[in-house]
């Protein structure tokens, strides 16, 4: 049985009130939390520390065990009548072949008082996917040295799981994940690329000649405020070598658009709004036989359009207006337009493995972007 510790400090401070994060009066713990992984002989939880400012107060110790601690804060404990907030602390990762329900178990006096968001009625985890831990303290009514917790457990359950691939679990509007190729009240047309596999349930590979797939629109594939485009694409030939501006998610030049640059060089998101269009580009640059994550989203209150690839935001541009809508189908692999002789590059055929297609229409968090991308990436890395 693998057992991770965990240190937080579980008394509390004079009674000071605090309304939001970030004020902490001095206070020395006196007792420890421990977090127990039970029936994990096979090391089938990972846990690690979160890449981002709150996972400065997880340390990694010599025995695998990991602590919590509010030095890294400046602060010794949390304050009394307060609720106190710990966004985006670590990550529980399920590093099985199956999908688990993880459900946290609370011992103490007072475990009401500490509520760990999304999993206080478990969470599903498919095979290599991955949780980000937040959790906050309420310690309104509870006076200075109270207990609250003791030991938290932490459960996987992989009892009458059979062996999947993750399943997506921000309802896109659109999918070609897994064996839902698309939306059952909408028919396909696919034009060509061969059905393969790994390391997904299933792959387009597209010859960059005249595969293509056309998907007919639908009134819910026209979102005006929000938006995100998502693949997982490789290339099978030297980018600078195929049709530029090859296309992976297209609704017209019009509406938005999921593509390369010019000799393929950057990936690309175009946006049409009532303001016109505009574009962004990713930095990394595409290169053959590499599995990449793209995902492109336009928040119209934010007013930004971003640019993520392999979980990592790589550009931002600003960008105002509702997104335009049209009545063009979506294609895949290929720009919806065919050339001609005004238009003669407008086909720009991918060549190469697109998956794990998906449109939503809601902007994707920069959490959740990098929780779909840990589904895969430990199994598309060489």
């Amino acid at each position: 049985m693998k057992k991770v510790f965990i240190v937080i400090f579980v008394f509390l401070a004079a009674s000071i009130i605090m309304m939001s994060t970030g004020a902490f009066s001095n206070i020395t713990a006196e007792r420890d939390a421990e977090i127990t992984v039970v029936g994990d002989a096979s090391a089938l939880l990972g846990l690690e520390p979160y890449d981002g400012p709150n996972g400065s107060i997880v340390s990694v110790e010599d025995s695998g065990a990991i602590a919590l601690s509010l030095d890294t804060l400046g602060a010794d404990g949390v304050n009394s009548r307060a609720i106190t907030v710990f966004e985006n602390v670590f990550t529980i990762k399920n590093n099985g072949t199956k999908t688990v329900l993880v459900t946290i178990e609370k011992v103490g006096d007072n475990t009401d008082a500490v509520i760990f968001e999304g999993m206080e009625e478990g969470v599903m985890l498919g095979a290599g996917s991955l949780h980000i831990v937040s959790f906050y303290i309420d310690s309104t009514g509870l006076a200075k040295d109270d207990h609250i917790l003791e030991k938290i457990i932490i459960n996987a359950d992989a009892n009458g799981q059979a062996d999947v691939s993750y399943t997506n679990p921000y309802e896109p509007i659109f999918t070609v994940i897994g064996e839902q190729y698309f939306t059952p009240e909408n028919d396909a047309y696919i034009y060509g690329p061969v059905r393969t596999s790994l390391p997904f349930d299933n792959v387009l590979l597209f010859d960059g000649d005249d595969d293509y797939v056309i998907v007919p629109d639908m009134e819910k594939y026209n979102p005006t405020k929000e938006l995100t485009l998502e693949a997982w694409v490789k290339w099978e030939v030297e980018p600078s070598s195929a049709e530029s501006w090859a296309n992976i998610i297209n609704k017209s030049e019009y509406q938005y658009q999921l593509q390369h640059s010019i000799n393929n060089k950057y990936f690309e998101f175009a946006v049409t709004t009532t303001e016109g269009r505009s574009f962004v580009f990713s930095e990394t640059e595409p290169e053959v036989g590499q599995w990449y994550h793209i995902v492109a989203t336009y928040d119209s209150e934010e007013g930004k359009m971003k640019m993520y690839v392999n979980g990592v935001l790589e550009n931002t541009r600003s960008k105002h207006g509702d997104i335009v809508v049209t009545d063009d189908d979506i294609y895949i692999g290929k720009h919806g337009w065919d050339s001609n002789e005004w238009t003669p590059n407008y086909t720009r055929h991918f060549n190469g493995s697109i998956a794990e297609n998906a449109i939503y229409d809601n902007a994707l968090s920069a959490e959740e972007i990098q929780a779909l991308y840990s589904n895969y990436s430990s199994m598309v890395q060489d």
